[in-house]
């Protein structure tokens, strides 16, 4: 089994899912988990909507209680807020963790009623205990949309947290069909000194995606856990976390070689055959990347930091390797090329402090009260974006 080919490895596998499907025992059993999975589903929404309203019916019979105790109406107002404070996040879990508790209700139903007529249900308790994990996954989701940033955590569910859900559930659903160790050393191609295997082209390309993402959520969770607890200026921080984010990922880069068989000496040697045509196709990605680690070491701009671009006033909000983003105050978005604040003046009005003064010319006729006028500007000035 060890001498076996990565090819004939997956072709084996395939063939033993098939034959999987062959038997009577497993349609029995994929059909049920099927239906229960169509059921759990279908009944799902239902419930959610009921809840809801059965806590909206809650919530105006409470406010009628506040209301009948001679309360003003910025008490009751003041407590309904704490009460509907205290419920909104149990329905928010409620509504993530309703369709697997029904799939788990019934496929324990079905399991028992398996077990009764004589049937084999192994795949109902893998299901079963799929699933299980599947709630959890649900339940720290709905807890990181009550603790986190919404946005910030669709983001990673996206991109991180969903993956990583689907490439457990499919290393579990593997090793219960094959010797998941034994598939994972099965060679594919020969490589260098070695032997590329089935497992070290998962971990170069699926391990290494998912590294890359879990770095970006650690440097979004340290920086406001960092800034909080420091007086440290939040766009250094954030500067420095970007730097070692992508030393961890040079580092799982370099590791990765020595996993699939990249001797350092042929790294150099086709680096080197390489060097010349590749230095002339990619100079400016280069002199971006270069630049963008100047930029991080020298912190001349920093995420955070408001500059001027194309003669418009914008806040630095990502600083990458290739480029930066900046965002001026009517959401205009420019990607612009690291290197070019290398052979050019930067305008930074935050470089040194994290105010800066605008001067704006304003025209009024002569009879005009000087102090609403004032008044006025402020109050536009402070419900502006850039400003609060």
């Amino acid at each position: 089994m060890e001498s076996t080919t990565g090819v004939q490895a997956i072709a084996d596998l395939i063939q033993t899912i098939i034959k999987f499907l062959g038997r009577a025992a497993f349609q029995r059993q994929l059909l049920a988990i099927i239906v229960v999975l169509i059921i759990a589903w279908y009944l799902s929404k239902p419930l959610i909507t009921w809840l809801g309203r059965q806590y909206g019916q809650w919530v105006q019979r409470r406010r009628e209680s506040l209301s009948s105790e001679n309360l003003t109406v910025e008490a009751v107002n003041d407590q309904m807020q704490v009460v509907v404070w205290s419920f909104k996040w149990v329905m928010q879990i409620a509504d993530m963790v309703m369709f697997p508790l029904l799939a788990i209700l019934l496929l324990t139903l079905t399991i028992l009623l398996f077990n009764a007529l004589g049937w084999v249900s192994g795949l109902l308790s893998d299901a079963l205990y799929l699933f299980a994990l599947f709630l959890i996954y649900r339940f720290l989701l709905a807890i990181g949309y009550i603790i986190f940033d919404k946005q910030r955590v669709i983001k990673y569910q996206t991109r991180l947290f969903r993956p990583l859900f689907a490439v457990i559930i499919f290393l579990l659903v593997i090793r219960g069909i094959t010797e998941l160790p034994v598939l994972a050393k099965a060679p594919l191609i020969p490589l260098f000194d070695g032997l590329l295997t089935l497992g070290g082209l998962f971990i170069a390309t699926v391990g290494l995606y998912l590294w890359i993402m879990a770095t970006g959520l650690l440097v979004d969770i340290l920086q406001p856990a960092i800034t909080d607890r420091t007086n440290t200026d939040p766009r250094a921080v954030e500067a420095w976390l970007i730097l070692l984010r992508y030393a961890s990922i040079t580092i799982a880069i370099l590791i990765i070689f020595q996993i699939i068989g990249f001797s350092p000496t042929a790294l150099a040697a086709v680096l080197g055959g390489l060097s010349i045509g590749v230095g002339f196709a990619l100079q400016d990605v280069i002199k971006n990347f270069f630049g963008g680690i100047i930029l991080l070491f020298e912190g001349s701009i920093r995420p955070g930091d408001w500059i001027e671009v194309k003669d418009k006033i914008g806040r630095v909000e990502s600083l990458r390797i290739h480029s930066t983003v900046v965002q001026t105050e009517d959401n205009v978005e420019f990607i612009v090329p690291n290197q070019s604040y290398l052979n050019s003046t930067i305008v930074a009005y935050t470089y040194s402090q994290t105010g800066f003064m605008l001067k704006i010319p304003i025209k009024v006729s002569k009879d005009t009260n000087i102090k609403e006028i004032q008044a006025t500007l402020v109050t536009i000035a402070e419900k502006a974006p850039m400003f609060a």
